[in-house]
């Protein structure tokens, strides 16, 4: 699997790796919010700038672990938007996914256009059978972005995560290669 800046319609997904330390401070302020850290799993709150090195330091020992971290610009303003993860579990042919838009990117199609791409990517070159993602029940974004890639609500992980002394139940959504090869779901774009 090779690890490379991909393109979309609109947008840019650079591995994290490459990311510079220019857009540390405007990582900070987009995962600084209250609503990002309320609807993600593992983002620390307050989120600072030390956080964001740290973030993206990790990204090459993370990549050797199998999670390809990248960061979401828009191509026509270099402007920084989200990120998404997919962590390979090569044992199993699969792979999870993780995403975030700051809140001013909320329902402008970015996360299910950089869904989509990674979606084509594992699919077509990574080896990958089935991808999955978890959204807390409450996340109704999350959920809808995962149907709108075709990604069918396989049922709820009771209890499943556990963050601010709560436990969480979760709907668990996935897709498998023949659903995409017949595409069953989705209208692929081939970009």
């Amino acid at each position: 699997m090779r690890f490379e800046t991909l393109e979309t319609e609109r947008l840019m997904l650079i591995p994290m790796s490459d990311c510079e330390e220019k857009y540390y401070p405007e990582l900070t302020r987009l995962l600084n919010d209250k609503n990002i850290y309320e609807n993600t799993e593992s983002l620390p709150y307050p989120y600072t700038e030390a956080h964001a090195k740290e973030y993206v330091s990790g990204a090459e020992q993370r990549y050797v672990k199998g999670m390809l971290d990248y960061m979401i610009f828009l191509k026509d303003s270099d402007k920084l938007v989200g990120g998404i993860a997919f962590t390979h579990q090569k044992s199993n042919h699969s792979g999870a996914l993780s995403f975030w838009t700051g809140t001013e990117f909320w329902n402008l199609g970015y996360c299910t256009e950089a869904i989509n791409k990674i979606i084509l990517q594992a699919f077509t070159n990574w080896g990958v059978n089935r991808i999955f993602g978890y959204h807390f029940l409450f996340n109704k974004g999350s959920e809808r972005v995962m149907q709108k890639n075709g990604m069918k609500f396989e049922g709820i992980l009771r209890e499943h995560k556990f963050k601010n002394g709560e436990f969480y139940d979760v709907g668990l959504y996935a897709i498998l290669k023949s659903d995409f090869e017949n595409h069953d779901c989705v209208n692929w774009k081939q970009q």
